[in-house]
């Protein structure tokens, strides 16, 4: 299991390569360091969290797009792990919320976000939703009015979000960065805590010719 200090190495990592690859501003990369700084004082422990908070979020640059110019993706992430691993769909995660919003000139154009399911919420224990408050907002009348579907998904971190980001609205970037090997290493070893425990669950739910239920019943929260 990552510890604490492992991850704010690997935080920073990300803050050097985001800055490298001019995706991000100085003022961006400080966001990432104080949540290592934080990380980095627990030393060795195996339970840990961080918070890239709504209020002071990872803002990537803005770019534009084939239907909407000067569109800039503004990340947020809270997470909790903990060192004994629920062997299952959630995995390490005690706390998870990963958050997508899209901005273009100070507009909210869209949100998504993965999390895991409430108590006693209907949908996949960790799901992937669009919607949700924003951030940027004091006011929820311009916010979607569903809260479902909620679909089926891995848990994702800072460093994964940030990936998908960077393949969709910086793919000339993205190319580059998948010929650097510490790029490689980072987002391969926050797939192996994310992913892993999720995926076995999936793996075991195929192999199991005696299962009488389908992989989305298993997956759900209530």
């Amino acid at each position: 299991m990552i510890t604490a200090s492992e991850m704010a190495t690997r935080l920073r990592q990300l803050h050097r390569l985001l800055l490298d690859e001019k995706l991000i501003k100085s003022d961006a990369a400080t966001v990432i360091e104080k949540v290592a700084v934080k990380l980095g004082t627990q030393g060795k422990k195996a339970d840990w969290g961080y918070s890239i908070t709504p209020s002071d979020p990872l803002r990537f640059l803005p770019v534009d797009t084939k239907k909407v110019k000067n569109v800039q993706p503004v990340l947020q992430t809270k997470l909790c792990v903990a060192e004994a691993s629920q062997e299952g769909i959630k995995g390490c995660f005690s706390e998870l919320n990963s958050t997508l919003e899209l901005y273009s000139d100070g507009t909210l154009h869209d949100r998504w976000h993965v999390d895991l399911a409430n108590e006693n919420q209907s949908g996949p224990l960790v799901h992937l939703q669009h919607g949700g408050h924003s951030s940027g907002s004091s006011s929820r009348h311009s916010e979607s009015k569903l809260s479902i579907p909620r679909w089926m998904h891995p848990p994702m971190d800072i460093v994964l979000t940030s990936e998908l980001v960077i393949a969709n609205f910086f793919p000339d970037h993205w190319i580059r960065l998948r010929k650097n090997p510490t790029w490689v290493s980072l987002v391969k070893d926050a797939e192996s805590y994310c992913y892993q425990d999720y995926l076995n669950v999936i793996s075991k739910h195929c192999s199991d010719s005696s299962m009488k239920t389908t992989m989305l019943h298993r997956f759900w929260a209530t």
